[in-house]
């Protein structure tokens, strides 16, 4: 499902951020980048998502190269970027309804669904708080929830955990292994903590 062939970006400072990667991420398991900050972790999930375009060589999702403007493909990843993309003046319920909607989920479904991602995050007892109300630790459960709520085939994750603290992490990564495990998500994520990767 998630491929790099000969991957290279180089900035037109003439840094190398990204330097030939080949990659290759299996379908249903969970894969981890693990490197410090600046080795290019993040400018490698911007190319795997179409945010970035490689200066060299093919980033693939589903056996296509990466095609920002494909719709179908970006309605089958969900994407969890270090910066919360949660809307500050909507609550934890309205973000999620907010966000099946933006991905044209038949609007029949989609309280099912909301309740279900608030059952399965944990969030019932912050339904109608504003994400920045939240610690560290739910506000990220709110974007997963958030990137999840399309069902998607496979998941993007670019140092969900930087900034929480040891047991939030860890429940973060139950979560994902139940995704990986019980749903066959493939997921792809990038760490700064060398622990992180004995769960992949």
């Amino acid at each position: 499902m998630i491929r790099f062939e000969a991957v290279t970006k180089k900035y037109d400072d003439g840094t190398t951020a990204v330097d030939h990667l080949d990659l290759t991420a299996p379908t249903g398991k969970i894969t981890v980048l693990v490197g410090p900050s600046g080795c290019g972790k993040t400018t490698t999930m911007k190319m795997l998502t179409g945010l970035l375009e490689p200066s060299e060589g093919r980033a693939k999702l589903f056996g296509h190269e990466v095609d920002a403007s494909d719709l179908s493909v970006r309605r089958r990843v969900g994407f969890m970027s270090q910066a919360f993309s949660l809307y500050s003046e909507l609550t934890v319920r309205q973000n999620l309804d907010l966000h099946a909607r933006l991905f044209d989920m038949a609007a029949e479904k989609i309280p099912a669904r909301v309740d279900e991602m608030i059952a399965r995050f944990d969030l019932g007892d912050v339904t109608d708080s504003l994400p920045e109300a939240l610690p560290l630790g739910i506000r990220q459960r709110l974007s997963l929830a958030v990137a999840m709520i399309h069902a998607p085939e496979i998941l993007i994750l670019d140092e969900p955990t930087s900034g929480v603290d040891p047991v939030a992490r860890n429940g973060f990564w139950r979560i994902l292994a139940e995704l990986s495990r019980k749903d066959g998500v493939t997921i792809f994520v990038s760490t700064h903590f060398m622990n992180e990767a004995e769960w992949c």
